[in-house]
């Protein structure tokens, strides 16, 4: 077994001990947040410093604001804007997206895919100073969870949800039940939206680490127009 791939099963068994170890805390927001720090903290001891993870808003130039996301990736040149209860993140500036749950009941899921769907819905402007691949005007939006239904329930329900959303850019990109599977969207021959399903088994945080960070990277390294934030800001000279 290669030894990173040693390394993911080791850490899987320590995020399912520490999400274990977090049912004996009683208030529901306490422990939520609890779940969301053990991801948080593994992503940032995996990345480099170059990548802010945070959790707060998402604000596009237009002044749409997503719902509170779990956790963002997000680019250390981009500016985040601090109003103590949260934080807004420039849309353009935002590599990926996260929502954690501890179970996929039917609620969750909804929530989630609700947050993922206040997110999709934001514009990015993006211009390039270098990047290799296709630029995705999208931000990569995914659900981790700890514990979660069946496949065929779990499909169920989301391509319940999607039934009267056309545009496959605007649905969630990645789901991933800790020691179970990972589903990833896709467009079936006759442009409906598929699931497909992998038994990932102890590997599901290596793949889910691997398929999220191939999304980050293939995109680009921009750069926002704040004077857009700002309200098209002009200067008067005197």
């Amino acid at each position: 077994m290669a030894k990173l791939q040693q390394f993911f099963k080791d850490t899987s068994a320590i995020l399912f001990a520490e999400f274990q170890r977090s049912r004996s805390v009683q208030h529901t927001t306490l422990k939520g947040r609890d779940r969301e720090v053990f991801i948080e903290s593994f992503l940032k001891k995996s990345f480099p410093s170059k990548f802010v993870i945070g959790t707060g808003e998402i604000l596009d130039a237009k002044d749409n604001v997503s719902g509170q996301a779990d956790i963002i990736i997000y680019d250390e040149y981009m500016p985040v804007f601090d109003y103590s209860s949260t934080k807004h993140f420039l849309s353009e500036g935002v590599f990926a997206h996260i929502e954690i749950k501890s179970d996929l009941t039917g609620d969750e899921v909804t929530k989630a895919l609700d947050i993922t769907a206040s997110i999709k819905k934001l514009e990015r402007e993006i211009k390039p100073i270098m990047h290799t691949g296709e630029i995705n005007n999208k931000v990569f939006s995914c659900l981790f969870a700890y514990s979660g239904q069946t496949k065929e329930t779990f499909k169920k329900h989301v391509l319940e949800y999607y039934k009267n959303e056309s545009s496959i850019d605007n649905k969630i990109d990645m789901i991933a039940v800790l020691n179970k599977y990972i589903a990833l969207k896709n467009v079936n021959t006759e442009g409906q939206l598929e699931l497909l399903f992998f038994e990932t088994a102890s590997d599901t945080l290596m793949i889910f680490f691997a398929i999220l960070y191939n999304a980050m990277y293939k995109n680009w390294m921009g750069q926002p127009d704040l004077n857009k934030y700002l309200g098209d800001l002009k200067f008067t000279s005197y």
